[in-house]
Order: structure tokens, then C-alpha cells, then sequence
């Protein structure tokens, strides 16, 4: 078998090795001479990585200790070019190659590509495709506006003279509610004579913790140091909450927002009671969008500067626009007058201008493989609410070549029941991949029967256990047996922030502590569940102990069933 992988960034890389180590023969075209779209950024230094050093390493290749917790681009390229250099991948990939069409014909595919001016063909049996989310620009309908447009893509691509240069003394618009537009946003504010805001969806900004301590001080006006955490917010999505059983977890998804906001009326854009209630930042944003009643609608924003920014009434935040007219920018509510750029951080779409595009605009199998054509793989295109696209392409690696090596019978899960949503299936008008990412893990090692028995392990090593339980769901976890077992990989769990480490920050005390509660509920209510039936059923003729026994049974069997 020769399976031909299209783009060799994170995502292109992990699944190479995944294939390597399998003894399959692969061939990786890479458009550039370079290893991802963020070797473009200009400014390497000065941007972060979005998603902490703990949950975006990979599982057999720790990033260095002394890295920061949240990375700049260019440490994360160092890590990427470590972890090439460690299983020889570069050999293994075709740079500054195009690939033009991938045309299927019996069970396999043809893919014509272009190298040094000169056209090539090769017959493959599987084709993966990694070019990851952000490769085609995407922008809103901008008709009749006469002034300087930009997409944040663009943005990244400059240096700070060039932001300088583009933007000072300019008015701008700045569009879109995710991480870019947090970092044009915060850049824009330094460069530009007025800035103006706006954003069609709620923003579920988490602050990142761990590196911008003064930042979060200086924009809580009140009780500044309270509900600090010296560990990324990353790291606080445990095993714990979602290990919660569906009816438990629909619960909490659905109404605790509501609890920590005080009613369903309440706006906010902060996740609960990490920023001060009556804040200018939340107060702003409430008058343009609503926040919905449930949690992880979408993607999570970790991004602190700009929402500072923004409390420091130095971001002017306006309705969305509804129509444009030369370089006025009407609102519902107000016409902005003689705005010379709108800035677009509004995203990108998924288009492939080499695959027909029936392969990809139809339904994913566990969002990877095509249902048009069971040869056809996409790696890293899932959107996690919050998470690091490194893990999910890993263990998406690991799926795909069980999947293609006909080693694996996957089950489609429903997550669904007593949520607002189904966890592995979150859509909204502008997204189709959202999963939350932790539900994904399992739901991809539940398949591949890597899962821990965590009964088990509590059983045999409950440091291990306590570790697991307490820490955010990483591939490494999926490493302790099974098919991609690695012998350091307990080594590896403890090289995540330890509960202990944790245990000594009040914040993380008390989330954990809300998740035990939720637990013991429902521990509670199965034992006086099971005790009722038992009593009715069997009409109390055996003794306490086999009532110990089935209310014992009736726990476990009801977390499995859950799971």
C-alpha cells in the first residue's frame, strides 16, 4: 500500500510518522519550501502559539521544559523542526511541490503535481489530505465599500514596520470574534488613529494564565488577583469533567452558565466570574451580540491584550455592519463615516482547488474519512472549542491507518442525550467541524481500543490514576496499551501539571471540587435509584450485601454505559 499525504505542517507531519512507524510507504507533497502556514508570519517572536506547551506537544516527543507555558511562533517551529529531526521525516517529503488534481480511478488515486516547472504523475492507493484550517482566506460580503480591505492573514504576513506604515493615522474596522482577531485587534490599537469593533457571535474568551498575570490585574478592577491560576487554562479541562455520565453532563453544558451568571438573562462574554461582572468589556459586547444559555457554542478565545484593550475604552465596538456605501459603514444603529480599511479576521474555508468537491463538502466519518470515497482522508480539520490541533492530528493519524489497514471497527456514538448538543457534532452558522476535543479523544480511543480501564488502574496504580483524572486528556493517556503503546508513556502523563502541582492554586481547587460535587450527585442518585429497584423488583428477600453488590453494579455499569 502507498498512502500520498497533501501538506507536510503539524498535522502533515504527525500523521507521516504515524505511517512510517507502521511500515507503510508514503509519499508528502509540501506546497512550500517551509513546514506550515505560520512559517509566513513575519513577526515569530512577538506572536504566541494558541494553545499551551502541555496539551501541544505530541504524545512521544514532550516540548522541552524550558520552553514558556504559551510559546511564541518561532519556539513552536524550533519544536516542529525537532521533532523531524527525530524520525527523519524530512526525507520523506517532496517541498516546493504543487499538487494540481487527485483524480480517483479503481480504488486508487492519480495525483498529478508540479516540481520545478515540470508536471509528474503517481498512482497511490490512499490519499490523506492535512493542509489544515487556515489556507483559503474567507471574507463577508463587503459590496459597495470603496476603501482598503485586508484579511487578518495578511496581517500576520507583515512585519511591525509594515503595520506602522499600513495603519497609522488610519481609521479602521476590525471584523471577527475569534483568537486573530484578538491579535490584529491588540496590534491595531497600537498603530492606528481610531479603531472600531464588531463581531456577528458571542466571544467565549478564557484567559490564558500562566505568563500574563500584570495584564489580567490590570483589567480586573476589582479583587485583581482573585481566581488566578499560575497553570494554563488549557490544562483545567480535565478527565474528571468528562468522565461525567451524559444526564450530568447535559446538566452542567446546559445550566452552568446560567448558575455562575445568575439567570438566563445575564450577559457575558467571559467564561462565568473570571472577569468582573459590570466590566466595560462584557457591558460592550453584550449590546451587540447575546450569549447563549449553553457552554461551548464555540471556539474558545484565549487571548488577554485585547479584551483589556477593549475595557480601556480604547476599542470603539459597533453593531455588525449591514451595508457598505463608499467608506461609510452603516449599522442598525449608526453610520461610521470615512473608515479607510476594514480588516477581516473572519476566518477560512475549506476548499481544495486540487479535489473535486463532492469528496469534501458531504459528511466525514469521525470528521476524517470521506464518505464519497473510503480512500479519501482529511487530518486536522476538526476544530476542537479548546484544544491543540497537534493532538487531534495524532490521534486521527492513528484511527486513519487502522482504518485504511482494515484494523479497526469503529462505532458511531451519541453523545447527544440530556446536552445541547452533541459534543463530537457542534455546528453553528459559520463552523461545521467543532468537536469538543476531549469527548473526540476518547470517542477516537474507544475505537481503537487504547482507552485505559481506568477501574483497572485505580485499582493497580492509583498515583497514576489520580494523575489521569486530574489532568487534561492528552494522546499520551491513549499511549499505556493497546496498538500505539510507548513505553514512557506513564513518564510522559507525569510530565503534564500534576494535581498536586495544581492543588495548590484556589481556582483549580475549586473547579475540581465542582466536578467531584457533580459525581457524588449522581452517585447518590444511582445508589438510591438502584436500592428502589431492588427493593421493588426483588421485594427485599436478599441480604445487604448482594443490595451492596447490584448498587455497586448499577454505578459502574452506569458510568460504562455513559462513557
Amino acid at each position: 500500500m502507498i498512502v500520498a499525504i497533501v501538506g507536510a505542517g503539524q498535522s502533515g507531519l504527525t500523521t507521516a510518522k504515524t505511517f512510517i512507524e507502521k511500515g507503510i510507504d508514503i509519499v508528502v507533497f509540501e506546497k512550500s519550501n517551509s513546514n506550515g502556514l505560520f512559517y509566513n508570519i513575519k513577526e515569530k517572536d512577538y506572536f504566541k502559539w494558541s494553545s499551551s506547551k502541555y496539551i501541544s506537544s505530541f504524545s512521544d516527543f514532550p516540548i522541552p521544559k524550558n520552553y514558556p507555558i504559551w510559546m511564541s511562533i518561532n519556539q513552536f517551529i524550533q519544536y516542529l523542526n525537532a521533532y523531524k529531526k527525530k524520525f527523519n521525516l524530512d526525507k520523506y517529503i517532496n517541498y516546493n511541490t504543487e499538487v494540481i488534481k487527485c483524480i480517483p480511478k479503481n480504488n486508487q488515486w492519480i495525483i498529478t503535481y508540479r516540481k520545478h516547472s515540470f508536471l509528474y504523475s503517481i498512482t497511490v492507493d490512499k490519499l490523506i489530505i492535512t493542509t489544515g484550517l487556515n489556507s483559503t482566506p474567507k471574507y463577508p460580503n463587503l459590496n459597495n465599500y470603496s476603501g482598503a480591505i485586508f484579511h487578518g492573514d495578511d496581517i500576520y504576513k507583515m512585519s511591525k514596520t509594515e503595520w506602522k506604515d499600513n495603519f497609522n493615522n488610519k481609521k479602521i474596522l476590525l471584523l471577527g470574534g475569534g483568537e486573530s482577531a484578538f491579535d490584529v485587534g491588540h496590534i491595531l490599537v497600537n498603530n492606528t488613529k481610531k479603531l472600531y469593533f464588531s463581531t456577528k457571535n458571542y466571544i467565549e474568551w478564557f484567559p490564558e494564565w500562566g505568563y500574563n498575570k500584570n495584564e489580567f490585574k490590570k483589567c480586573r478592577k476589582k479583587n485583581p488577583a482573585y481566581f488566578w491560576y499560575d497553570y494554563p487554562s488549557d490544562t483545567m479541562l480535565t478527565y474528571l469533567e468528562y468522565s461525567l455520565p451524559g444526564p450530568i453532563s447535559g446538566l452542567w453544558h446546559n445550566y452552568g452558565k446560567v448558575i455562575f451568571l445568575g439567570g438566563t438573562k445575564k450577559c457575558s462574554h467571559t467564561h462565568f466570574f473570571l472577569w468582573d461582572r459590570g466590566a466595560n468589556t462584557s457591558k460592550k459586547l453584550c449590546n451587540i451580540t447575546k450569549t447563549p444559555q449553553s457552554l461551548f457554542k464555540k471556539y474558545v478565545v484565549k487571548r488577554t491584550p485585547f479584551m483589556c484593550d477593549i475595557n480601556d475604552n480604547l476599542v470603539n465596538i459597533i453593531n455588525y455592519p449591514i451595508k457598505y456605501c463608499g467608506k461609510n459603514v452603516i449599522t442598525k444603529k449608526e453610520i461610521i463615516k470615512n473608515v479607510d480599511i476594514i480588516i477581516c479576521c473572519t476566518g477560512y474555508k475549506k476548499q481544495f482547488n486540487f479535489l473535486d468537491d463532492k469528496y469534501y463538502k458531504c459528511n466525514l466519518i469521525k470528521k476524517i474519512i470521506s464518505t464519497n470515497n473510503k480512500n479519501l482522508a482529511f487530518i486536522g480539520f476538526a476544530r476542537p472549542t479548546m484544544g491543540s490541533i497537534n493532538s487531534i492530528s495524532e490521534m486521527q493519524s492513528w484511527w486513519t491507518y487502522l482504518y485504511f489497514t482494515n484494523n479497526l471497527k469503529y462505532k458511531i456514538r451519541n453523545f447527544k442525550w440530556g446536552r445541547p448538543q452533541d459534543p463530537l457534532n457542534i455546528k453553528n452558522e459559520h463552523v461545521n467541524t467543532i468537536i469538543i476535543g476531549n469527548y473526540y479523544y476518547r470517542d477516537l480511543a474507544l475505537d481503537m481500543n487504547i482507552h485505559p480501564n481506568m477501574k483497572l488502574l485505580f485499582l493497580k496504580n492509583p498515583k497514576l490514576w489520580l494523575q489521569i483524572l486530574f489532568s487534561s486528556i492528552h494522546p499520551t493517556v491513549f499511549r499505556l496499551k493497546g496498538e500505539f503503546k510507548h513505553k514512557n508513556a506513564k513518564k510522559f502523563i507525569y510530565n503534564l501539571p500534576s494535581y498536586k502541582q495544581q492543588s495548590k492554586e484556589s481556582g483549580w481547587v475549586f473547579y475540581m471540587f465542582l466536578f467531584i460535587l457533580l459525581h457524588i450527585i449522581f452517585i447518590t442518585f444511582i445508589v438510591y435509584l438502584s436500592k428502589f429497584l431492588f427493593k421493588t423488583l426483588l421485594n427485599n428477600k436478599f441480604s445487604n450485601i448482594y443490595k451492596n453488590v447490584f448498587t455497586i453494579f448499577s454505578i459502574m455499569y452506569t458510568y460504562t454505559y455513559w462513557y
